[in-house]
């Protein structure tokens, strides 16, 4: 049975009774949170369904809102609802959310969600079997006779009836004669011996041909990406600071992960960059304030607490912690290469992360 895992304030009952019963007759399991109980962890198989209102983002318990919220985000299993306008916290404000702020047709919209998490619990399709390479029938132990082995007969029994020719003629013809007759036997049987060696030389060349080219249908088998021990969470509006930073560290040696391409909030981000993080020893943070403001960069935050990550925080610029991430770095030691020269602020980095 499909489950949902329903999330919404306490003050949204009725809204949030009004999609259950919608999604109960669609025929989905639903289990309601709230937060007197806390908002607690969605259980494994279940797709969030997450309702935003100005009760939540006022309510107590909006920071473990939220973390509910990366949680089902970062394994694609979120369906993020708004039942009206309130602004987004950090880390949520560029999720795709569906608009149900309009109650008369919040029951359409619902239809919606219905969909999504119809999307969602599909199961993924099966990758495609490669096609079996054909196979090389083994060549039969007996062949019938190709051309250079009908030369080869050819001229051998040309040879054999001119030399019998010659010897019962012997007495009429002179030795001059015997000795043409001689070298036109010779020369039709090297012709046949040459024509049945350059049968076999072709075959090899062949042979070696059809090593050197694929099997049709199987691809080259993909390179599996390479892990490294440190993830740089940085803006990418401090990409001029950072990159060499990252390349200093990378040229002394350091294996680094690094995101220059700019991955948004879709799939790809929330597949790469959530893989990056588990596999990293430790997630270097670029602090600065585009980094504090960054919805990306707070997820990465929070990815790293959850895969228990250290986190080790470089600051760029004097800007002080926001609060909602004060909790993560407050007991950090942090490196500050704020006011240092650029030949300076590599050297420490490299010092930083050989560590």
């Amino acid at each position: 049975m499909k489950r949902i895992y329903l999330m919404a304030d306490d003050k949204d009952a009725e809204s949030a009774s009004e999609l259950e019963t919608l999604l109960k007759q669609r025929g989905f399991f639903v289990r309601r949170a709230d937060a007197a109980a806390g908002f607690m962890p969605a259980q494994p198989g279940e797709l969030t369904l997450a309702l935003w209102s100005t009760y939540v983002l006022m309510s107590n318990k909006l920071i473990t809102f939220t973390h509910r919220v990366m949680d089902a985000w970062s394994e694609n299993k979120l369906i993020f609802a708004r039942l009206d306008h309130a602004i987004l916290p950090r880390g949520l404000s560029d999720l795709e959310t569906l608009d149900l702020s309009f109650e008369a047709s919040r029951r359409f919209k619902g239809n919606d969600i219905v969909n999504m998490a119809l999307a969602l619990d599909a199961p993924l399709p099966a990758p495609a079997s490669p096609a079996p390479a054909p196979s090389t029938p083994p060549e039969p132990a007996m062949k019938s006779a190709g051309p250079g082995q009908g030369f080869l007969f050819l001229g051998l029994l040309s040879a054999l009836l001119l030399a019998a020719l010659v010897w019962i003629l012997r007495d009429r013809i002179g030795s001059g004669a015997i000795v043409i007759a001689a070298a036109l036997g010779l020369l039709a049987v090297t012709g046949a011996g040459l024509a049945m060696m350059r049968r076999p030389r072709a075959r090899l060349a062949k042979k070696s041909e059809s090593v050197a080219v694929p099997a049709p249908g199987r691809a080259e088998a993909p390179r599996a990406s390479n892990d490294a021990p440190v993830f740089f969470s940085y803006s990418i509006r401090d990409g001029e600071k950072v990159y060499p930073l990252a390349d200093a560290v990378e040229a002394a040696g350091q294996p680094i992960w690094i995101d220059r391409k700019g991955l948004q909030t879709g799939t790809e981000w929330a597949g790469e960059i959530v893989r990056a993080i588990r596999s990293a020893e430790r997630v270097c943070l670029m602090c600065s304030a585009n980094s504090f403001s960054s919805d990306n960069v707070r997820r990465e935050v929070y990815l790293a607490d959850k895969f228990k990550r250290p986190l080790v925080p470089v600051r760029l610029d004097q800007t002080e912690y926001p609060d909602d991430l004060h909790f993560f770095l407050v007991d950090k030691q942090w490196l500050d290469l704020s006011g240092l020269s650029p030949a300076e602020q590599r050297s420490r980095m490299i010092d930083l992360l050989a560590e």
